[in-house]
């Protein structure tokens, strides 16, 4: 379990930081470029075990073991990609605060007041919390092929069974941290750069399925 100290650098996705001060459940940092961040304490405690966790795998072995269950995941992922994959957030202003801080902590910068795919509802909107889906195009027999984790469900999304959706927040939320990016607009190039080097092979694997079988 990581402990913060003020004073002490630490990194997350963006980069290295020096934590500044504690705020009740988060904190504020300041990056190596001289900006200034409030950050989620829990959430970059998840971020900074994960990158430790990654470098003590590629330290302890010059060929990192490949688990199954993982090489599915990465490959769905490609696939994902591969099926215009159109990432959609609707977000009641009572929630807007928190759903702009897990989007600085997987994104590593700010929400835009004009962000792709994401919807702000004003005041009173019949809405208890932010809703986050990925819909994507798929036939129905190449379900089977997906493996995004036992709690994430795929949904039908059209009456012709061509688009599916999957409403699960924190999987929309770890897509960011893949460097998906909200709206249709995917950067191949930046997501592949997220991807595990020994799962990258699965990655494009998907990614090529995904292609060919439109």
């Amino acid at each position: 379990m990581v402990t913060f100290f003020i004073g002490q650098r630490y990194r997350n996705r963006k980069g290295e930081y020096e934590v500044l001060q504690f705020l009740g459940d988060s904190m504020k940092v300041r990056y190596d470029d001289g900006s200034e961040q409030i950050l989620c304490i829990a959430t970059q405690t998840t971020i900074f075990e994960n990158i430790l966790r990654d470098e003590m795998l590629t330290k302890s072995s010059k060929k990192p073991s490949v688990k199954p269950q993982n090489q599915q995941f990465y490959w769905s992922l490609g696939f994902l990609l591969a099926r215009n994959p159109n990432l959609i957030a609707f977000i009641p202003q009572h929630a807007l605060d928190s759903f702009k801080d897990k989007f600085l902590d997987a994104k590593g910068r700010e929400l835009l007041d004009n962000e792709r795919g994401v919807t702000i509802h004003p005041p009173g909107t019949d809405k208890r919390w932010y809703e986050l889906r990925i819909t994507f195009t798929a036939k129905a027999n190449e379900l089977y092929l997906l493996n995004f984790g036992h709690e994430v469900n795929i949904v039908e999304g059209s009456p012709d069974g061509r688009l599916w959706n999957i409403n699960n927040n924190q999987f929309f939320l770890r897509l960011l941290e893949f460097n998906f990016s909200t709206g249709s607009q995917q950067d191949k190039a930046s997501i592949e750069s997220a991807i595990p080097n020994q799962y990258l092979g699965s990655f494009k694997e998907g990614y090529s399925k995904g292609l060919k079988s439109l």
